[in-house]
Order: C-alpha cells, then sequence, then structure tokens
C-alpha cells in the first residue's frame, strides 16, 4: 500500500474536531464519552505524525541510497574484491537493491525497508569482508553506515516528542 497523495494531517485533524465539537457535547453516555474522547486523541496523534513521517521517510530513504551508493563506489573500485566471491556477491545485492528500491509503485515504507535491508546486508558484507579491504576503507565505510543509521533513530526520536504523554 502506498502513502497518500493528499494531505493526511488536516483530515485527520478535521475528524478529531469534528468528534469534539459536534458529537462530544451531544453524549450523555460516560462510556461512549470517554471512547469518543480518545478516538479524537487519538486523531490529534496520528495527524501529528502522519505527515512527517512521510518527510522522514523520504530524507532517510535518499540518505540511505545515497550511502548504499557509495559503499557499492567503493567496493566496486577495489581490485582485490573482483576475485572475491563475497565481495561479488554484496556488489550485486546492494546493485539490485538500490535498483529495486527506486521502482515505480513501491510505498516509501516498502523502499525503507528494503534499504534498511540493504544497510544490514552491507554491514554483514563488511565484515566479512574485513580482512580484505584496507583498514581506513573499512572505517569510513561504517561510519558513512552509521550516519544512515542515526538519522533514523533521529527520526524517530523526533516523532516521540510530538506525541502527548497525558490526556
Amino acid at each position: 500500500m502506498s502513502e497518500p497523495c493528499f494531505p493526511v494531517k488536516p483530515i485527520l485533524e478535521k475528524c478529531a474536531e469534528f468528534l469534539e465539537q459536534a458529537l462530544l457535547p451531544g453524549l450523555n453516555e460516560p462510556l461512549l464519552i470517554q471512547k469518543t474522547y480518545l478516538t479524537s486523541v487519538a486523531l490529534h496523534i496520528l495527524a501529528n505524525t502522519v505527515e512527517e513521517k512521510g518527510r522522514d521517510l523520504i530524507d532517510e530513504n535518499n540518505g540511505m541510497r545515497e550511502v548504499l551508493g557509495r559503499v557499492l563506489e567503493e567496493l566496486r573500485r577495489k581490485d582485490t574484491l573482483s576475485r572475491c566471491q563475497a565481495g561479488n556477491e554484496l556488489v550485486e545485492k546492494l546493485d539490485r537493491t538500490i535498483k529495486e528500491a527506486g521502482a515505480l509503485g513501491a510505498s516509501l515504507s516498502e523502499e525503507n525497508t528494503r534499504l534498511k535491508g540493504a544497510l544490514v546486508d552491507a554491514i554483514k558484507g563488511l565484515d566479512a569482508l574485513s580482512s580484505t579491504l584496507p583498514l581506513e576503507t573499512m572505517s569510513a565505510l561504517r561510519r558513512q553506515i552509521r550516519t544512515a543509521i542515526r538519522l533514523q533513530l533521529d527520526h524517530g526520536l523526533a516523532h516521540l516528542e510530538g506525541v502527548p504523554v497525558a490526556f
């Protein structure tokens, strides 16, 4: 399922406002009042995260694709890897993933998941190639991968800040 191409945040906010302003005042049963109120709170929380998540996914995906592209470029430069099966397999896997991740029809979330998997594959592949690649190359590539992972963590923590804790 692909991400919506229309502004979801205002729709969710309007639904929450409708519950609070049109329905809630007319309710008399405590259980219905509570459920209506909690539903409006949930809609406000979703409204705060849905639009930002889309923007964050675009940033994350672009960052991961860029890092994986640099890793792939560096691996292709190393002549010693052309004779190494693990190196060839890693190059093929990263190349395929980068091409598939940007394919039409894939949602941002699906692309994000594929690219995260490719980062994991890159880390494992680099570990397997540690005796083949120079230490400075390994350090630089790992640093770039850690930066991409840190960006994802920063975006995830930013969402937690916007979520109200108390009702």
